[in-house]
């Protein structure tokens, strides 16, 4: 369904994410709005409203003059998201038991 987007994603955008452990999901596009989710590093970074601007954004308008805009989806977490964290805190939680 979302081909041409996910081809510009995987050329453009996916190898810088991959270097802060992170990727992107495309949720829906209606209307000219493409909304997206960052997953792994990249969720819930501080800099993740630059990385949409000035990266997912820019490639995406550049190639597809139909998209009016991208924006974060303001879903809850991610199921990606909860067991990256799930599996930190159990990382941290082994390391601090005494042996």
């Amino acid at each position: 369904m979302y081909g041409d987007f996910e081809k510009v994603l995987e050329e453009e955008v996916r190898p810088y994410l991959k270097e802060h452990h992170g990727d992107i999901e495309i949720v829906d596009f209606k209307e000219g709005v493409l909304k997206v989710r960052f997953l792994g590093g990249c969720s819930g970074c501080l800099s993740a409203q630059f990385t949409l601007e000035d990266l997912v954004e820019k490639e995406l308008k550049k190639r597809f003059e139909y998209i009016d805009s991208v924006v974060l989806a303001d879903d809850e977490i991610s199921e990606e998201m909860l067991d990256f964290v799930k599996e930190l805190l159990r990382k941290n939680r082994n390391r601090e038991r005494p042996e």
